[in-house]
């Protein structure tokens, strides 16, 4: 198992990650001893260009487990571009059914891939800002440092 830290603008960011693939970018409270192969690194350097916004997008192998409902969902997720934003329901209606808005938000609380799938993205009925594992205030900064705090929807 190999480890990184990432000292971001808004708090320590864990990246787990094993020969093949990233395990998972997570906020952490406190930085553990890193131990990184190239896959973190990588993550680090893509975060880096995340935060100095000379880049937009991650190019990085992740291993997605879960079922084929959270699968889905996260892929969805993962096209909502950089400055853009979507609601739980309008999220669920992409899906294909706009009954399913719980079971999008709860896919969207087990995310284990902060920042690189954009979970900080979904936002609630009305644009609320709501639902975020890591803490409203770090998806505040996060749609700020996007310009989409006044939310452009994306459809």
């Amino acid at each position: 198992m190999f480890v990184s830290n990432y000292a971001s603008p808004i708090g320590n960011i864990e990246i787990k990650a094993n020969n093949q693939f990233i395990l998972h970018i997570i906020f952490s409270s406190k930085p553990i001893e890193s131990n990184p192969n190239w896959l973190t690194l990588l993550a680090t350097e893509q975060l880096d260009n995340y935060f100095t916004k000379s880049s937009q997008s991650f190019n990085l192998p992740l291993d997605l487990t879960g079922t084929y409902f959270q699968k889905k969902i996260l892929g969805l997720v993962s096209s909502i571009p950089f400055g853009q934003t979507i609601t739980y329901g309008k999220l669920s209606e992409l899906h294909g059914n706009k009954k399913a808005i719980r079971a999008v938000a709860a896919v969207n609380a087990k995310n284990k891939f902060a920042i690189v799938i954009p979970c900080h993205r979904v936002l609630g009925a009305a644009q609320k800002l709501t639902g975020y594992v890591w803490g409203l205030d770090k998806k505040e900064w996060l749609l700020t440092h996007e310009n989409a705090i006044s939310p452009k929807l994306f459809s």
